[in-house]
């Protein structure tokens, strides 16, 4: 059965996040504009350029994500264990390397 904390406050606001956040949001969709325009001609170009940040994105999203759930702010007993870290680290170098082999083949 699923048990939810709801004696701890989770909800603690941050100051100056409300601006961060539309300020981010406003970036978001502005550039999400640009992109349909410029490529609005060529669907075939729009693949290409989704793939392409997909790919060499995804190794530093990885990487983001598994330093945030082993951070400080996690607690140890919520922390992925020895395990999951070397599953973790194997598949990082996996998405490293597809990123890698996918970049030489764009210029080979």
């Amino acid at each position: 059965m699923l048990r939810l904390a709801r004696d701890e406050d989770t909800d603690v606001p941050i100051p100056g996040s409300g601006r961060v956040y539309w300020t981010a949001l406003v970036a978001l969709a502005t550039g999400t504009l640009l992109v349909l325009g410029f490529f609005a001609g060529s669907l075939t170009a729009m693949v290409d350029f989704a793939t392409i940040v997909s790919f060499i994105t995804a190794p530093i999203l990885g990487w983001l994500n598994l330093r945030a759930v082993t951070s400080q702010e996690v607690p140890p007993e919520h922390r992925p264990g020895r395990g999951m870290l070397t599953l973790s680290w194997v598949g990082l170098l996996l998405l490293g390397g597809t990123a890698v082999v996918y970049a030489v083949s764009l210029l080979g």
